[in-house]
């Protein structure tokens, strides 16, 4: 039998006293208790004209973590990735992924959400985010005038558009008309908003920081009667409660003045409650997920749901509990104690520049003592050394600054917060490298261990949370852009999703660090790409990785994405493989000719050495010097055309196996051309010398005769 209005107020009520009290009780207490930590509020234990100085380590801490997590979960263009279930899926789970991230991080303001959400977990134990599908109007208004007929018809044919003012007048060419158009336009999207940790009711029951498997979670909040009308909720006045007077929100640090809580007529505030428990509402003596939606003491809603829309993340959590420590319950003792060692040594300093003075009332004028100036005087009777003594106060600068350094010591051991990642200690200049290496490494650990608790207690949940209302509530294609491209996405054919890779750099260090191992795989890349063993898309994705490390959001801007792994050559047929054998080999052969031909210049270069020392004759070794010397400048005028002549007929082949993508390419032109190149090396190569003398018999001169039949003249100078 399903359960009647009444049962289901008494059911929640019953649940309600049964949860973690945010408003009321222990819990509320230590919150306003860290929030004034927080604000370096007085802590009320302070002494008239002594010092009341507060310090901040809450503060400090606070804020020292929560950039590192924010650069952790915002940085990059992905936060999670969808594990695709076999080598069919991986395309449709990489097009979830960058969807799922676009409506995250694009159409919600990731980062401002981001902020408050871990911010209320380190500051106040717990941060809540609730995830839901909106569906809403939108209305703007649109003026035309001097329209005809023809055109006024073209714009009513969208049915969003709605007459509300008309005018029509006579023109030169007949009726005109000026019209004000209402458009309204439909907006349904997936809304991330933030929950503030004393609006949530949590049952007690509950055994982790994940809510899912909580009997009971409420959300409380305070709406105008003129918002929920809106909404469309009919309302009994009656059930309607007014504002109940409770102590003023804790958050609100500057007190103005006062303001109508209460309200009048629209204005009125009414308590929301949305609640999900867990009711038999069919009768049927299982308990269902139900979410139920309550205004004063009227039920406006009540409907079963797939899931709690609320994620909780918690710093340090405790075992079986859903409230566990922020990072301010683990320094607000410290600070209590360094605030009150830091009072001391100002009370110590003050004391020891205004000195008390024991004084004969008798013998001096107390006015003078009382008041302390510069240079003042103190009118005495008799000697002033018997009628006045200073009361010594001891320094204790040197035991309190100790102690000081000691409750800096348990915050960083506490916290992970040290002074070297936060660049405070001027003296670290004087510490080796791999003591402050062991240092960083350590407190980084700490932060590792938080932004992990962050990543599967929330971020995972989170995610899941989105892409299972994508696809329940989606009821159209939509076209974004996706890896630089516009493509159409349909939520409704997708798979029901539950494996989650955080994809962030959790565990990785800083920046150098990462950037250090980012190298060392690109270049492990470059060799394996080699063997087979890696792709252009795997290079592509480390220099991704490496822009992302220095700041940059959108890696596509400086490398282009292959889309595939690496293309594979083109298939070249058998009988062009012989003929590019039988190419490469005459190309061998010319390069053998052509050490040849410098052996053989080195060994003439020798014989012309030996015969100038064997000759008598200097025409002759002139001659000879002549004949060495032109042969020497042709051969290696030769080689140099043999050697062009070799590289242009490589580029060719090179350029013909670029063109091959299955047609057949003819290289007999190249063979020949080889050919031609072999002819005329040989035909160049001198076979005897021809001596011209005068009439009386001396030598004048020569011709060298080449084997080709040429000849060439030799003069002697």
């Amino acid at each position: 039998m399903k359960l009647s209005d009444d049962d289901l107020l008494a059911l929640i009520e019953r649940e309600e006293s049964q949860s973690y009290q945010p408003d009321t009780g222990t819990l509320r207490d230590e919150r306003e208790k860290s929030l004034d930590y927080y604000l370096g509020n007085e802590y009320g234990n302070e002494v008239q004209d002594r010092s009341q100085v507060v310090t901040r380590e809450t503060l400090e801490v606070v804020e020292s973590v929560l950039p590192y997590l924010l650069k952790t979960f915002t940085s990059g263009e992905q936060v999670v990735k969808f594990d695709p279930v076999g080598p069919e899926d991986i395309e449709q789970a990489e097009q979830e992924t960058e969807y799922v991230n676009f409506v995250v991080t694009q159409k919600n303001n990731w980062f401002t959400i981001a902020h408050t959400w871990f911010k209320d977990a380190l500051l106040e134990k717990v941060g809540y985010v609730k995830v839901f599908w909106e569906e809403k109007e939108e209305y703007s208004e649109e003026r035309y005038q001097g329209l005809s007929e023809d055109e006024l018809a073209f714009i009513l044919q969208d049915r969003e558009v709605e007459i509300i003012e008309q005018d029509a007048m006579l023109g030169p060419y007949g009726l005109v008309y000026s019209v004000k158009l209402k458009q309204l336009t439909p907006c349904k999207q997936v809304r991330i908003q933030n929950l503030p940790p004393e609006e949530m009711y949590v049952s007690m029951r509950t055994r982790s920081v994940q809510l899912q498997d909580s009997p009971f979670v409420q959300h409380r909040t305070y709406k105008t009667m003129s918002e929920l009308r809106a909404a469309g909720y009919k309302l009994d006045e009656s059930k309607m409660a007014s504002y109940e007077d409770v102590e003023g929100d804790h958050r609100d640090i500057y007190d103005e003045g006062d303001f109508d809580q209460e309200g009048e007529g629209p204005n009125k505030l009414v308590m929301v409650r949305e609640s999900w428990c867990r009711i038999d509402s069919d009768g049927d003596g299982i308990a269902e997920l139900t979410r139920v939606l309550i205004a004063g003491t009227q039920i406006l809603e009540r409907e079963a749901c797939d899931f709690i829309p609320v994620v909780a993340v918690c710093p340090v959590p405790l075992p079986h509990r859903h409230i566990g420590l922020s990072e301010a319950d683990l320094v607000m003792d410290l600070q209590l104690i360094k605030s009150t060692v830091t009072r001391q040594i100002l009370d110590n300093m003050y004391l020891s520049n205004n000195t008390r003075m024991a004084a004969d009332p008798a013998r001096v004028s107390l006015d003078d003592l009382l008041v302390s100036r510069p240079g003042g005087i103190v009118r005495t009777i008799g000697d002033p050394a018997g009628a006045i003594m200073p009361l010594v106060n001891p320094p204790m600068f040197g035991q309190a600054f100790s102690m000081l350094e000691y409750l800096d010591t348990m915050r960083e051991t506490r916290t992970g917060v040290t002074r070297y990642n936060q660049g405070l200690d001027a003296s670290s200049l004087n510490k080796t490298a791999s003591g402050i290496t062991q240092i960083m490494g350590a407190s980084q650990q700490r932060l590792d261990m938080i932004a992990r608790l962050f990543a599967e207690d929330g971020v995972k949940t989170l995610f899941q949370m989105v892409h299972a209302l994508v696809r329940k509530y989606s009821d159209n294609q939509e076209i974004i852009k996706l890896r630089n491209k516009y493509i159409p996405v349909d939520p409704r054919g997708w798979r029901k999703r539950t494996d989650l890779t955080i994809s962030v750099g959790l565990g990785t260090g800083n920046k150098d660090q990462m950037l250090q191992h980012l190298m060392m795989i690109l270049q492990a890349q470059r060799e394996a790409i080699q063997i087979g063993i890696a792709t252009p898309k795997n290079i592509h994705y480390a220099l991704s990785k490496m822009t992302e490390n220095a700041g940059f959001k959108d890696s596509s801007e400086f490398w282009t994405d292959p889309e595939g792994g690496q293309p594979q050559a083109p298939q070249i047929p058998p009988e062009l493989q012989e003929q590019m054998q039988k190419g490469m080999e005459t190309i061998q052969k010319q390069q053998q000719e052509i050490q040849q031909l410098q052996a053989k210049i080195n060994a003439m270069q020798a014989d012309v050495s030996a015969e100038v020392y064997k000759t008598d004759k200097q025409a002759e070794t002139e001659l000879m010097k002549a004949q060495m010397q032109n042969e020497s400048k042709e051969m290696i005028a030769s080689m140099q055309a043999i050697t062009d002549a070799i590289m242009q007929s490589q580029q060719e082949i090179t350029g013909k196996v670029e063109e091959l993508d299955g047609r057949e390419v003819d290289l007999n032109p190249v063979l020949e051309a080889m050919q031609a190149l072999q002819a005329q090396i040989q035909g160049t190569q001198p076979v005897g010398i021809k001596q011209i003398r005068d009439e009386s018999g001396r030598l004048v001169g020569g011709v060298r005769v080449l084997a080709d039949g040429t000849e060439q003249e030799i003069t002697i100078q």
